[in-house]
């Protein structure tokens, strides 16, 4: 299955390169399929059942026509929390300002059965999640996740599955940045097609983008 990403600036498809363009993707990229990269970080494959949510901020104030998602949000965690899944995947938008000290201690109450169980988080930043002053918003997302090691995208493997999570805020990332992050994608897909043929890439706003 292929789904498209939807930011502005998308990442590239499945690649499979013969021949010369083999050698061009090595010289461009340093390794190439035939040369698999570091094999990265594995999370223990226990029950076979993992959790992926997003946009658990709450409803803002400055939103009064929507409908008051506080509820949802407590029921969402204490269902998760009750299945106790291998790990949560959470694909964005965990506060509504992420600059927001008040708005990372709501989010650290309502994530607090996640802690107390002991699930595995591991988020994304979503477009919330920069907020105003992204500086400021980094320190607090990172603070609560030192397990990312600061890395805005990463990779996992999860038993026969190969996990990809992007940061696909284009108008966030410098465009230094941003190319970096082409340049890894590029590489982990073809490493996940040398040791984990089955994949699944995360990015704000959508969960899966290839699944094969």
């Amino acid at each position: 299955m292929q789904a498209k990403m939807t930011p502005r600036r998308s990442f590239p498809r499945r690649l499979t390169p013969p021949g010369s363009m083999l050698a061009m993707l090595k010289q461009r990229f340093g390794k190439t399929r035939a040369e698999p990269l570091e094999q990265c970080e594995s999370i223990p494959y226990n029950k076979g059942r993992f959790t992926i949510i997003g946009d658990v901020q709450p409803t803002s104030r400055v939103e009064f026509w929507r409908k008051s998602n506080a509820r949802e949000r407590v029921q969402l965690i204490q269902q998760i929390t009750m299945e106790a899944p291998d790990f949560l995947a959470i694909v964005g938008d965990l506060v509504f300002c992420g600059s927001s000290a008040t708005n990372w201690t709501a989010f650290d109450t309502l994530a607090t059965p996640l802690y107390d169980a002991c699930v595995p988080v591991f988020p994304l930043l979503g477009n919330h999640d920069y907020g105003i002053m992204r500086h400021a918003a980094l320190r607090h997302f990172f603070t609560r996740f030192p397990h990312l090691e600061r890395c805005h995208w990463f990779s996992r493997t999860y038993g026969p599955l190969g996990l990809i999570f992007l940061d696909s805020n284009a108008r966030r990332l410098p465009v230094a940045q941003w190319r970096k992050q082409v340049r890894w994608y590029k590489q982990e897909i073809q490493r996940f097609e040398w040791a984990t043929p089955p994949r699944l890439s995360l990015s704000p706003p959508h969960a899966v983008v290839d699944a094969a």
